[in-house]
């Protein structure tokens, strides 16, 4: 396995870890590097109740977080 993809695979293992230490049902996230994505990924599920995945595509409705 090539160094980055190393990097990618143990951030994943983090990001599953915080996920279940949280109790976050789901994510996405995406890297960027010189403007270009170098990694995207999605874990988990966006509507727990219809075990509906989430995607890289998936909008997350979140409101006013960024103020």
């Amino acid at each position: 396995m090539m160094e980055r993809e190393t990097a990618f695979k143990n951030f994943e293992d983090s990001l599953v870890a915080a996920m279940t230490e949280s109790s976050i049902p789901g994510l996405a996230v995406a890297v960027v590097e010189a403007g270009q994505v170098v990694y995207e990924a999605a874990f988990g599920t966006r509507e727990v109740e219809k075990n509906l995945p989430v995607t890289p595509e998936t909008l997350f409705g979140i409101g006013s977080c960024t103020k």
